[in-house]
């Protein structure tokens, strides 16, 4: 029972007494019904006071303990003009001030900290005791080629990347997977209420080496260009003036010869162009319009392979800092190599704002598992008249754009997606 109730009932018992008391002093009128009344009336101030003095302090302490268990430290406690009550109301209500400021600063830290996680290039995914998954951001799922939710144990996952995790002895290890690229991964630990949980961090460090490798495979085609061309260019001169003193069918001869020379020349200057790509210059762009406007074109590509092509763009817009026209060579080339796929009947171009990703889908043969590791290799090619330059100018775009992506072929649905991650702000190499 509340000391209020306690309160209540002491105030009808000394009320009654008192009323008895003046019931039997009222019949004698003297002295006594005086004195009596006199005790009544002492009895109800002294109440008054106990009130006062005791229950409406108690109430204010329960309305502060009230204020901490709900977490509103908006309120304060109001003096009741109690010294010894007053003195705790002045201390509680500093500490009210300062479990708010503290509130507030948690959660500025917990919004920066979640931004931080959301548009970090680092994969991170957190566990619980139980190895579920608490957070994963949306590097991770990309690095990762599927969606991590969470909630979901982590070895239920079907992804090469996720199953290294799960089997991962040391702190650190770094791997090489199917589309190329190299991921350090790195196996921490940290404390959450006394727990010990376990997260992970997932690093693609397979920009450093494709920059060097580039900038090698540049030189080379370069230099190689350079000698093959004016070789070719001084042939081709002699080759047109010795034709001019030979007979009919002698001048056939050197002319195709000639023309031989031509062609190589041509080739070569295929590889040289790729290899004098000029850099980007980022300006931001909405990439909903910028799909609108390359629309015509890239169905007109993909009708002359009889597939459909079908754009599927959100409402939300999503504007990323692109070279366009550079762009443009980078998804012409995407959806090119996609409609020559064997068996493709239908490409689907995607945008999720949420992840920054454009994604564009096929149904596909698919990727072979010993050409897996060799799609962005220079001069790689599955076709039979291919020249590897396709996916060697998409990653030379891409890199310039400071995105991430991949290529890969679904076991679940068996399509096959190459999916572009475009950074949230654009990075200038200065090198």
């Amino acid at each position: 029972m509340k000391l209020s109730h306690f309160f209540i009932i002491l105030t009808l018992l000394l009320t009654g007494l008192c009323a008895l008391v003046l019931f039997q002093a009222s019949h004698e009128q003297n002295v006594w019904f005086y004195i009596a009344e006199g005790l009544a009336l002492l009895s109800l101030i002294i109440l008054v006071v106990f009130y006062s003095r005791l229950v409406r302090p108690l109430r204010t302490f329960a309305t502060g303990l009230s204020l901490l268990q709900g977490q509103d430290l908006q309120s304060r406690l109001r003096k009741v003009g109690q010294p010894e009550v007053d003195v705790i109301a002045d201390a509680f209500n500093p500490l009210l001030e300062r479990l708010k400021e503290e509130q507030t600063r948690m959660r500025s830290q917990e919004r920066v900290f979640s931004l931080v996680v959301e548009r970090s290039p680092l994969g991170i995914i957190a566990l619980d005791t139980k190895n579920r998954i608490i957070i994963a951001n949306p590097s991770a799922s990309l690095y990762a080629g599927t969606e991590l939710p969470p909630g979901t144990p982590l070895g239920e996952i079907d992804s090469p990347l996720i199953r290294a995790l799960v089997s991962m002895r040391k702190l650190t290890e770094e791997l090489a997977f199917g589309d190329e690229r190299r991921y350090r991964l790195s196996r921490l630990k940290y404390m959450d209420l006394g727990v010990e949980h376990t997260f992970f961090m997932i690093e693609d460090v397979s920009s450093v080496a494709a920059k060097a490798e580039s900038e090698t495979y540049e030189k080379i085609v370069r230099l190689i260009a350079h000698e093959v061309n004016n070789t070719t260019a001084g042939l081709t001169a002699t080759l047109r003036v010795v034709a001019e003193g030979l007979q009919p069918d002698e001048a056939e001869a050197v002319d195709a010869c000639s023309e031989r020379m031509i062609e190589l020349s041509r080739f070569i200057g295929q590889y040289a162009d790729l290899a004098r790509l000029p850099r980007p210059v980022l300006k931001p762009l909405s990439l909903t319009s910028w799909l609108l406007r390359r629309r015509a074109e890239l169905q007109a590509l993909c009708s002359q392979k009889s597939v459909e092509l079908t754009i599927d763009l959100p409402q939300e817009e999503l504007t990323a800092h692109i070279d366009s026209v550079l762009l443009d060579r980078a998804l012409t080339n995407i959806v090119k190599n996609a409609a020559e796929s064997t068996g493709c009947s239908k490409i689907v171009i995607s945008v999720e704002p949420r992840k920054r990703e454009l994604t564009v889908t096929d149904n596909g043969g698919g990727i072979a598992p010993e050409s897996a590791h060799k799609l962005f290799t220079p001069l790689f090619t599955t076709k039979p008249t291919g020249q590897g330059l396709g996916l060697m100018l998409v990653a030379s775009v891409l890199r310039g754009h400071s995105c991430r992506y991949s290529l890969r072929t679904s076991s679940d649905d068996h399509l096959t997606r190459f999916t572009i991650r475009f950074p949230f702000y654009p990075t200038v190499d200065n090198d």
